[in-house]
């Protein structure tokens, strides 16, 4: 049978959308009034932003299944050894990789194609607009085939380093020299075999001042049979020290990352399949801990006769390295498909809260059979100040989600988050999310937005997402980037799940190989073939007004007596607290890698709504606390590690002089100047007589 009469065959069995359905697929957007919206640029030429996602290897493999089955109809069971992923894996990472004071875009590519690193014009010529300079780089990887990224200063030179992670193949470490080109480092001990390395995190797990790694990895992606056959037998997580001559010791085994007590009927060997990982701060106590988000995938609950092979861990570290996994304090009901996370106050009430992208409602429901509504819900959990987590409710509707970011993205004193997301696959290709805003109420409660993003997502199945101020104009903007894309031709159909919400009108997806005309029992491609992954550069268009304060860090370690923190912030824990009567504190850490295959830019980011002025605070790792007073709207600070805390029991006159040798030593060492020096010196006074 010809493509033309398979795909008049096909469009015979699927069911006619809905008139909401037409409209979306003829470029209409529900008609919403939306709190925040964007701008779509990248396909301006002026911008500079050209790329195209190369497959992965394996795609080969797709292929020759789809082409096979219009000679043979391919049996159900064919589709269980099918490569997964075929289209590739890229991640984005928002980064000043050229120190000019601009944040720059890296994204990731397949076998034979650089990375792309877009470097922002915005300093050097006053013009929004990006270079492409990653094939010149030296980061480019062009030889690799590249999932996630991540990256940090991890020599303290005061530049930041990329690692790229590889499918099926080494990870790749790349050494900034300062402006902005990099060097590949062949022995670096984070190659980490031939893993499907998926992503990566950067902190100081042991409190020596210098950035340690770790490597989250999901399995052998030449076959989907780990999702579906084996729940334990997949790759296992990497854990790497820095031992501060450019190498790093995998320390896996020693740190206790690979005993997972919530897996209560596993092996003691399991290893499960691993989306999203993420080192941070998460109770608050000057030491670095790390969740790792697990993917159920098929495989039934134990409730239904399988097993929990997946939940969010929650590592929490004892101070030296050492790590327990306390995922119990979650409930058992985080049991899901965890993919993406990130961290926030979402409530005010001084605890750090998560939240985690998930597979959703849409496509679960008729997947995964008896389905408990929201077990699979991209959702918040609420810390409760003592290492435990409260899930509230869910009285929404999600949709599939990757990437993810948390931000206040409307300035209006709270954090809001944002997830894309799609999903090849082989026989079905999932498209429900048309780029989800979650609005915060300012105590927690999330509200659903559609619309105001500028692209149609619904054809692009997003994996990366990063955030950042772009065009530094106070606002966060997101980028994504795409594994695939599916022809605009191509129908759309709406999931059988359907809740009454905003979200039924999108919860799209569509089939890529249909049941045989000719009744042998099999299935036939459709002959819809996938096209290249694509970027977004989505810029908030600041419809508030509202101001923001930005925050970034500086480490102190090797500049200072006692300083202790990496010189590029990662991991501190920023808080900024709005001057006024019922002002609430927001807080937000700085975190090394944590959205899908991604990162975000190393900036805390503060809306202040209609205030004025506030204080920041910083906790650096060790625990130690600095304040600075008079914050005002609009200002962008550089939060210089004081190796000295506001709270301490020694006396005013021995923190005082600790305070001032401090100050001295990154004065004469130019991180600071003289009104610096007084500026911090004042407030850190004060910090102590009040606190």
């Amino acid at each position: 049978m010809d493509k033309c009469a398979l795909n008049q065959v096909a469009g015979s069995v699927w069911r006619t959308p809905s008139a909401v359905a037409l409209a979306w697929l003829l470029g209409a957007a529900p008609a919403a009034a939306q709190s925040v919206n964007f701008t779509e640029v990248s396909q301006d030429p002026a911008m500079g932003l050209s790329y195209s996602r190369a497959p992965s290897y394996s795609v080969a493999g797709t292929y020759g299944l789809q082409e096979g089955s219009l000679i043979s109809p391919l049996p159900f069971e064919v589709f269980a050894v099918a490569p997964h992923r075929s289209q590739g894996l890229p991640g984005v990472a928002i980064l000043d990789h050229d120190g000019d004071g601009d944040a720059d875009v890296y994204i990731t590519n397949g076998p034979g194609a650089p990375n792309s690193l877009f470097s922002n014009q915005l300093v050097e010529t006053g013009e929004f607009r990006f270079v492409d300079v990653g094939a010149t780089s030296g980061a480019d990887a062009t030889a690799q085939d590249t999932n996630g990224v991540c990256f940090g200063d991890i020599d303290n030179d005061g530049d930041e380093d990329i690692l790229t992670l590889g499918r099926g193949e080494a990870n790749r470490l790349h050494v900034n020299d300062g402006t902005g080109h990099f060097t590949h480092i062949p022995m670096s001990g984070l190659e980490g075999g031939t893993y499907s390395h998926i992503g990566c995190s950067m902190g100081d797990i042991d409190g020596d001042g210098l950035l340690d790694v770790v490597v989250g990895n999901s399995f052998d992606m030449s076959t989907q049979l780990p999702l579906i056959v084996f729940p334990y037998s997949n790759e296992p997580t990497q854990l790497y020290v820095n031992q501060g001559d450019g190498t790093f010791a995998d320390v896996s085994a020693s740190s206790g990352i690979l005993v997972m007590d919530a897996l209560t009927d596993a092996p003691p060997d399991a290893t499960t399949i691993t989306w999203t990982i993420a080192m941070v701060d998460v109770d608050l106590d000057g030491d670095m801990d790390i969740l790792q988000g697990d993917d159920q995938g098929p495989v039934p609950e134990t409730t239904h006769g399988g097993w929990d092979r997946a939940y969010m861990h929650v590592f929490i570290n004892d101070g030296t390295g050492h790590f327990v996994d306390e995922v119990v304090n979650l409930g058992r009901d985080s049991v899901a498909s965890w993919m993406g996370v990130d961290f926030a106050d979402f409530d005010h009430d001084g605890n750090l809260d998560w939240f985690g992208a998930n597979f959703g409602d849409y496509n679960a429901a008729p997947l995964n059979t008896p389905y408990e509504f929201h077990h699979f819900a991209t959702r918040a959990h609420f810390g409760n100040g003592d290492g435990t987590f409260t899930e509230r409710p869910v009285v929404e509707p999600t949709s599939f989600s990757w990437g993810t970011a948390v931000a206040d993205l409307d300035n209006d004193g709270d954090h809001d988050a944002t997830y894309h997301g799609g999903l090849d696959m082989v026989m079905m290709k999932l498209a429900d999310n048309p780029g989800v805003v979650m609005i915060n109420d300012g105590d927690g409660n999330f509200s659903t937005e559609i619309g105001g993003y500028d692209a149609n997502y619904s054809h692009r199945s997003v994996q990366g997402l990063a955030s950042g101020d772009l065009n530094q104009d106070g606002f966060i903007d997101i980028v994504t980037a795409s594994d695939n894309t599916l022809p605009y031709n191509a129908p759309l159909l709406l999931s059988q799940a359907q809740y009454g919400h905003k979200l039924d009108s999108t919860a799209f997806w569509t089939p890529m190989f249909m049941p045989d005309p000719g009744g042998s029992g099999g299935f036939v491609w459709n002959g819809i073939r996938l096209e290249p992954g694509q970027m977004t550069m989505e810029i908030n268009n600041a419809d508030s007004g509202n101001p923001a304060v930005r925050v970034s860090a500086t480490g102190s370690v090797g500049v200072t007596t006692h300083g202790r923190h990496n010189r590029g912030g990662l991991g501190a824990i920023v808080t900024f607290e709005p001057l006024g009567h019922h002002a609430d504190p927001m807080m937000q850490p700085i975190t090394g890698g944590s959205s899908f295959l991604s990162q975000h830019e190393s900036v805390a980011h503060f809306g202040l709504g209609n205030r004025h002025s506030g204080t920041v605070e910083v906790l650096w790792n060790g625990g130690h606390r600095n304040r600075l007073y008079n914050v005002q709207a609009g200002e962008v600070i550089d939060f210089p590690e004081i190796g000295c805390s506001y709270d301490t029991t020694d006396t005013f006159t021995v923190y005082m002089g600790c305070v001032e040798g401090e100050l001295g030593q990154l004065r004469s060492a130019g991180v600071i100047g003289w009104s610096q020096y007084h500026r911090y010196r004042t407030s850190m006074m004060v910090a102590y007589l009040t606190h």
